[in-house]
């Protein structure tokens, strides 16, 4: 017998791929930033021919401290005025008294209140601000309660 040998053979492939070549690119550098001034020039183009004038005089309560019934605020109108209100406020500003007077005439006027809030209770010991009032303005004053 006679022994033939057999040969098997695999076929065998391999592939390579080159990717494709890639564009260049070359940049330019940009030019360096900066940063835009604006400059503002402002004229003015009329002068005040007017000075403002002040309506009422800070208020000064008499005597203060005050440990009386009563207090006497003072204060001076630069004009007649149909209207003065008196106000009275707490340090936290929650108003205990008003009262207003009606045609008063220009010049000082001297005011009595008394140190009551509005339902009739004396006010407490402490600091309060007084505002005086009228249709042109409005002056602030400080008032110290010591009974």
């Amino acid at each position: 017998m006679t022994v033939t040998p057999t040969e098997t053979t695999t076929p065998t492939a391999t592939s390579t791929q080159t990717p494709p070549p890639s564009p260049t690119t070359t940049s330019t550098p940009l030019p360096p930033s900066f940063t835009p001034t604006e400059t503002a020039i402002f004229h003015a183009t009329s002068t005040p021919t007017s000075t403002q004038k002040v309506p009422i005089s800070t208020p000064i309560p008499y005597p203060n401290p005050v440990a009386g019934p009563t207090v006497t605020i003072s204060f001076d109108l630069r004009d007649n005025s149909s209207w003065v209100k008196i106000e009275i406020f707490t340090t936290a500003f929650r108003k205990v008294k008003e009262v207003t007077l009606t045609d008063l005439p220009a010049g000082p006027q001297n005011i009595s209140i008394p140190l009551t809030d509005n339902e009739g209770d004396p006010l407490a010991n402490g600091l309060y601000y007084v505002v005086v009032a009228n249709q042109q303005g409005r002056a602030i004053g400080k008032l110290l309660v010591l009974k």
